[in-house]
């Protein structure tokens, strides 16, 4: 879904119909009025999810094998 010129309110109502599985239940699970504006819940949702981000293997993790 692409959204332009469009409220800060209006990201935040289109945002969870983007979500599935875990990241919809972690959307539930936040308490109304937690969320001020979209660049908190961008950051918020980056803060939880950032970690299961797979790293990138380049030829350096080839020199890590023993």
């Amino acid at each position: 879904m692409y959204v332009q010129d469009v409220r800060d309110a209006s990201y935040c109502r289109y945002f969870p119909a983007t979500l599935m599985g875990v990241a919809q239940s972690w959307f539930n699970g936040l308490s109304p009025g937690s969320v001020p504006c979209f660049e908190d819940l961008a950051d918020k949702f980056v803060s939880q999810f950032i970690a299961s981000r797979k790293e990138r293997r380049t030829n350096t993790h080839l020199s890590k094998i023993k």
